[in-house]
């Protein structure tokens, strides 16, 4: 332990993360919140850590650590020592450790659904390198097998993505897809090598090929064309959760067995998965103009007027497209895009309820409720912790 200038004894902490990577920094706000709301620790840090790297001796001192390893070898001085550690990645080569990461069950469950709502028939997963990217391919192919769907796999080859060879086998892959078809990429990294090797093959994004990553690092999903949608990970509930642990293991509780997981709070769709894989052109209409429109307050006769069809026949080709009709469409559209505003600002949920076209607050309520079984508040304080 060490002694704070008043007097008080603190464990002395390393946050041994890196800053790298907008996940990373992400996840070191967390574990900062929860610092600032207790200030339990002497904080020291490695700003440059990497995952591939040994623990450096300067670190050998500390009463326990937040990391971001896959090697044992690496954390071996450390565990050695006996201090505690709270991994952000689940590592079975590290039982001693506690385990906070991404829930990728959730993930893949999310990605599913997000395709599907698009009407994509075949689905696929690309895997990241030749080790380090099967547990989010595992459980893609998992939550498929529980829908009984069927599903394509890019097994990587090499331990270097993006390398000559690589892009030209997943050229070869892509080309021998069935069209149209979304694919989930490990991470945003190899989503935009996906988007580059469609490019080189003359293969169109998204209307052949739907493109999701994972993590939603933005220099990665906005330098591309078209820009990539991602699956947002919790990277900032991963940093606090993970020092909340660590904090309790410091104070002589055990090392979890079971990895805390935490879920991905939505998907940021971008270019890369804004379509519809049906082939109906009046559906294909109907839908762009409620995606654009429905928070102005249009009903199901302006769409109607915008693609000249009766209301029985757009009903009818919507419901068999979309499993929706035009008046659930336009209701779905104005609760995800309320629901975008409660998470991601601040405004109150009257403002809320005016731009996203409902005609009072309570109306809005009323439809989170029987259609999320969450009321505004809810959705709002879960996206806060």
């Amino acid at each position: 332990m060490r002694s704070s200038s008043s007097g008080e004894t603190k464990p002395k902490v390393a946050v041994l993360v890196g800053s790298l990577r907008g996940y990373h920094r992400r996840a070191i706000l967390g574990i900062m919140r929860f610092y600032h709301l207790h200030r339990p620790w002497k904080l020291v840090s490695d700003p440059i850590a990497m995952q591939e790297r040994p623990v450096r001796s300067t670190f050998f001192d500390v009463d326990g650590a937040i990391v971001d390893h896959s090697k044992r070898s690496d954390l071996l001085p450390l565990l050695e020592r006996g201090i505690p550690l709270v991994n952000l990645r689940t590592c079975p080569d590290v039982p001693e450790a506690g385990h906070v990461s991404n829930d990728a069950t959730a993930i893949a469950r999310m990605a599913i659904d997000h395709f599907a709502e698009r009407q994509f028939k075949h689905l696929a997963f690309c895997e990241w390198q030749r080790r380090g990217s099967d547990i989010r391919r595992r459980r893609f192919e998992e939550e498929l097998d529980r829908r009984q769907m069927q599903g394509h796999v890019y097994l990587a080859k090499s331990r270097t993505p993006g390398n000559d060879k690589d892009m030209r086998l997943l050229g070869e892959w892509l080309e021998a897809l069935p069209k149209p078809v979304g694919i989930l990429a490990h991470n945003d990294v190899r989503g935009r090598m996906l988007i580059d090797a469609c490019a080189l093959t003359g293969l169109s994004v998204p209307e052949e090929v739907a493109v999701l990553g994972v993590d939603d690092e933005l220099p990665y999903c906005m330098m591309c064309q078209p820009q990539l949608s991602s699956v947002r990970v919790d990277a900032e509930r991963i940093g606090f959760e993970a020092a909340a642990m660590l904090n309790r293991m410091i104070d002589g509780e055990p090392a979890p067995e079971a990895p805390h997981l935490v879920a991905p709070t939505h998907i940021v769709e971008r270019e890369s998965t804004k379509t519809l894989a049906v082939s109906d052109a009046v559906v294909i209409a109907a839908v762009t103009f409620i995606r654009e429109r429905a928070c102005d307050g249009i009903q199901v006769d302006d769409v109607l007027d915008h693609v000249g069809a009766s209301r029985s026949v757009l009903e009818r080709r919507m419901k068999s497209a979309l499993g929706r009709t035009p008046h659930e469409e336009i209701v779905r559209v104005k609760i995800e895009r309320a629901t975008e505003m409660l998470r991601d600002s601040d405004l109150p949920h009257i403002t809320i309820a005016e731009r996203c076209g409902f005609n009072y607050v309570e109306s809005m309520s009323r439809l989170f409720r029987s259609r999320l079984n969450l009321t505004p508040g809810q959705v709002r304080n879960r996206s806060r912790y």
